[in-house]
Order: structure tokens, then C-alpha cells, then sequence
């Protein structure tokens, strides 16, 4: 457990009283910033969720602002700068947070100090797939196949220090073994190359998974959580497939800038947790490859905490630092 003072800093608030009063929060709407573009299963999701929020706010809406210039980074330090009256959210991810935080070379925020962690609103893993016409029928194999072939296997991701870079660096830390790495643009030209046998291995999101594991062109290995995707049920998590400690749960959630308010953060919380209570958006949101969790600002804390220690322990032991 985070100790008292600790717990405070990652939530973002103070430990000297306030005033049990929320002074008419919200009197004018809310902003709620994505770092996705829109029609993207992140934005979906922070629509479906905005609004079903607003409706346990109030009278006041939460306007979705879609800011996606270089992955939602500079989104998340705006936010951060933001005044902290609750007026101004992010819908976080470790892509705009922990990522950052653990491999720039100068980090543009630091979780702790300037984001207050608000309402852990869903996971949104990934899957391990190959392509339908490779050897590799499991994890295992993958691991087999990576040891006994050493440096001739490689995998596909969207970019040097994304997500899909940065959880088989962690899978291959935790094997032990030797994957070259292989980054492309975006998903259409990895997932191309990968049903063409060019590479062997991908980390890619459910959302963009499930139809193409329908499709019969593809095969799941694993998925990176400590519990299954609920849309892809029948595919075992890392952990379940021979890999202990390689699960890295993926979050999204709901910050704020540091310094709001205990009152306020309560507010949002009940209302972001409500709304993902609501069993229409529980359902909705696993349209999105979210699986709901639906818990408090305490909950993002300690993910956020343990999200960037693993993501620091890859950066020291790959040598990855970005400008």
C-alpha cells in the first residue's frame, strides 16, 4: 500500500483541509481533452463516457477537445499547466503519461507532481498475434522459436517508444530472449507485412484485433493483462501462456491538473464512476476494446505508479531515450 503522503502526491491534492463545499462545481462546462483523433476507439470512448458523466454532474455538458499533435504528448503537458478548477480533464493513457515520463530525454510532466489522477475508467489491452500461416501456434512457441533461432525472428510496431514497441521489449526482458524490433508508420503497413510473413509478431490493440482474428489471416497468442479481454475471452493472458510478470495492464483514465481541489476530484470521480457503472456504456465500451473497470482516483494512482516503474525499468535496459 502507497503510504499516506505518497498516495497524496500521485493523487495530485494537498493533505491540508479543505472546504466541504464545491462552490456550485460545474457552473459552466466541462473540458475534457483527448489525444486521439475522433472515430478512434479512444475518442469513442471518452464521448461515451463524457456524456454519461455530465448527466450525473448536472446541468453542464463535457465538451470533448481532440488534441493529437505528436501522440497527445504536448495535450497532456497543457493539461497539466491547466488552471486546477476541474474545468480542464485529460483523458489519459500511458501513451501521454507514463511513457513519456519514463523515456524522453527531458519529460515534459512528472505524473506525480503535476496530473491529479481523477477516476480509473478502463483497460484497454493488447494482443500478441502472427499471422495464420506461421509455425508459431503459441506464446511458447514464439519463445522457443526466438531461443533457438537467436536474432532471427523480428516484430512490427507503429513506431520507436510506442506501446506496441515498448510491451514486447518488456515480454522480451522477461523471456530473456532476442526479437528485433521493426517499426513502421501506423498499423496498415505492419499488419500487411505481418500477414505476408515479412515479420513474425505484433502487439496490437483488441479493437483492431478482433476483426482481424475473425478474418482467419491471423492468430492471438496472449493478451498483455492480468485478467482476459472480454472481447477476445478464448485468448490466455501472458501470464496464463508461460509469462509470468510480462503483463502490462494498459489503462485509460481521467486527470486533471495537480492541485484541484479534494472536493472537486470527488465530484468527478463519482460521476466518471457512475457513468461507468451504467451498463450501456459497460457494453458500448467493449465495442472499443475497453474493458471497463470503473474505479477511483486512488485505483489510477497506484496504476500510474506501477505503469512507470515498468516502463523505466524497460527504458534502462533497452538504452531508449527520445528527444
Amino acid at each position: 500500500m502507497l503510504g499516506r503522503r505518497r498516495l497524496a502526491a500521485l493523487l495530485g491534492v494537498s493533505l491540508a483541509p479543505t472546504p466541504l463545499r464545491a462552490d456550485d462545481f460545474p457552473a459552466r462546462p466541462v473540458s475534457l481533452v483527448v489525444p486521439f483523433p475522433p472515430g478512434t476507439p479512444g475518442d469513442m470512448l471518452a464521448r461515451l463516457v463524457a456524456r454519461s458523466a455530465a448527466t450525473a454532474l448536472g446541468s453542464q455538458p463535457i465538451l470533448i477537445e481532440n488534441r493529437t499533435v505528436a501522440n497527445g504528448v504536448p495535450a497532456a503537458a497543457a493539461v497539466a499547466r491547466a488552471e486546477p478548477d476541474g474545468y480542464t480533464l485529460l483523458l489519459a493513457t500511458p501513451a501521454q503519461v507514463t511513457v513519456p515520463a519514463a523515456i524522453l530525454r527531458t519529460p515534459n510532466l512528472d505524473p506525480a507532481r503535476d496530473l491529479a489522477p481523477v477516476a480509473y475508467l478502463a483497460d484497454m489491452p493488447m494482443v500478441l498475434v502472427v499471422s495464420a500461416a506461421s509455425t508459431i501456434g503459441s506464446l511458447s512457441d514464439f519463445v522457443g522459436q526466438a531461443r533457438d533461432r537467436r536474432g532471427a525472428l523480428n516484430y512490427a510496431s507503429t513506431g520507436v517508444g510506442t506501446l506496441s514497441h515498448l510491451v514486447m521489449e518488456n515480454l522480451k526482458l522477461v523471456a530473456g530472449i532476442e526479437v528485433e524490433h521493426v517499426p513502421y508508420r501506423g498499423n496498415a503497413a505492419a499488419l500487411t507485412d505481418l500477414h505476408a510473413g515479412q515479420v513474425q509478431a505484433a502487439f496490437v490493440t483488441t479493437a483492431v484485433a478482433a476483426p482481424m482474428l475473425g478474418s482467419g489471416k491471423f492468430r492471438a497468442l496472449a493478451v498483455t493483462g492480468h485478467g482476459r479481454a472480454l472481447s477476445l475471452p478464448d485468448v490466455p493472458t501472458l501470464a496464463e501462456a508461460g509469462l509470468p510478470g510480462a503483463e502490462v495492464p494498459l489503462w485509460a483514465g481521467i486527470m486533471a491538473p495537480a492541485g484541484l481541489s479534494r472536493v472537486v476530484v470527488r465530484q468527478l470521480e463519482r460521476a466518471f464512476d457512475e457513468a461507468m457503472a451504467s451498463p450501456d456504456v459497460r457494453e458500448r465500451s467493449r465495442l472499443f476494446g475497453a474493458d471497463p473497470v470503473g474505479q477511483g482516483a486512488r485505483a489510477l494512482a497506484e496504476a500510474v505508479a506501477a505503469d512507470l516503474a515498468v516502463w523505466r525499468r524497460v527504458a534502462a535496459a533497452t538504452g531508449l531515450t527520445m528527444d
